[in-house]
């Protein structure tokens, strides 16, 4: 909001979607919310969300990955 005010004011050929913005703090959150500890919840319990939060990130990171290859596999041919 702040560097899109600034632009208002000051011209510039930068343009930045805030949608992207709105969806990399949606999905920040949706990652992040695992790792946050309970209070009261047993350790093993966090342990375990934190496999899984680590475990599905690096999972849609590699689906990503596979995603551009394929992409560019296909825009080569």
């Amino acid at each position: 909001f702040v560097i899109d005010g600034g632009l208002l004011v000051f011209q510039s050929t930068i343009k930045i979607d805030n949608m992207a913005h709105l969806g990399g703090f949606l999905s920040g959150i949706l990652f992040g919310l695992p790792l946050v500890p309970r209070i009261g919840a047993p350790r093993a319990t966090f342990i375990r969300r934190r496999a899984i939060a680590v475990a599905a990130g690096a999972f849609i990171l590699l689906l990503f990955a596979w995603g551009i290859h394929s992409f560019y596999l296909g825009a080569v041919r």
